[in-house]
This record gives C-alpha cells, sequence and structure tokens, in this order.
C-alpha cells in the first residue's frame, strides 16, 4: 500500500506535488494513477476494520530527498520482503512524494518535502491515529 502525493500529467505521476492519493500496487508494476482506492478500502486494506482487526502494527515509510520516481517503490519491496523475513508482524505502507533526483535541486526538495509531510500527516497519518483513538491497538513506526 502506497500514499502518493504526486500530481499527474499525461496519465502518469509526475515529478510536481499533487493531492494525497491511495494506491494498492500490485506486486512488480510500478505505481500509477489507475491503482487509486478510496479512503475507507485503504485502511481496510492496511489494519482491517475495527471489527477485524488485520495487524496491531504498521510502519511508515517515507523517503528522502534526491531520489527518482522509481526508487521508491523498489525500497517499498526490499524493506517489506526483509521485515517479513525477518518474522516482523506489521503492515507496512510506503508514502511517496516528489523529489527532482539529484542533489541539483536539494533547496525546492527541502522546501516540497516541508509541505508534503505535513500533508503526509493530515491525509494519512491521522486516519490511522484516530484508529488509535477509537480504541483500535495500532502502533505507528517511522524508520
Amino acid at each position: 500500500m502506497i500514499s502518493s502525493i504526486r500530481s499527474i500529467f499525461r496519465g502518469s505521476f509526475s515529478g510536481e506535488p499533487g493531492p494525497t492519493r491511495l494506491l494498492k500496487v500490485p506486486d512488480k508494476r510500478n505505481p500509477g494513477p489507475s491503482q487509486e482506492i478510496n479512503r475507507t478500502s485503504f485502511i481496510a486494506d492496511v489494519v482491517g476494520t475495527p471489527q477485524a482487526q488485520k495487524c496491531d502494527n504498521l510502519v511508515v515509510f517515507v523517503h528522502g530527498n534526491n531520489v527518482t520516481q522509481a526508487d521508491p517503490i523498489k525500497r517499498h519491496r526490499t524493506i517489506r520482503a526483509g521485515l517479513a523475513k525477518a518474522g516482523y508482524r506489521a503492515d507496512f505502507l510506503s508514502s511517496d512524494w516528489p523529489t527532482k533526483g539529484n542533489a541539483t535541486n536539494c533547496l525546492e526538495n527541502r522546501s516540497e518535502g516541508r509541505r508534503v509531510a505535513l500533508q503526509l500527516v493530515d491525509d494519512c497519518i491521522t486516519t490511522f491515529a484516530a484508529r488509535v483513538k477509537k480504541g483500535s491497538p495500532i502502533n505507528l513506526s517511522y524508520p
């Protein structure tokens, strides 16, 4: 499961910030706008419902600066596989935000990073935190 904070240009994700989109990305596929699902389905797929809790732990990974658009999904799959291999029982969520893929855009990346960090908290983290307040025992981790 991935949250993407990228705009769409000509049917694909672009290198510019956009609204938060919640994605269910099939194995061996790259994220795309057609994989967007609604918030209710996203939450149910990640942690289940209050009646049928799927997991108690949720790891949230947010990539850093200077990565290409292809890098985050590779890291998502590597970390998710490593957690599973280690026997860590948690669901795993990545958040993808647009960086320019090189150090020459460091200032722009930092500026956009601040804005999309707030967007991630508002659109995703608070949703899961609200579930905790309602009695769901979810532990959020940020590696």
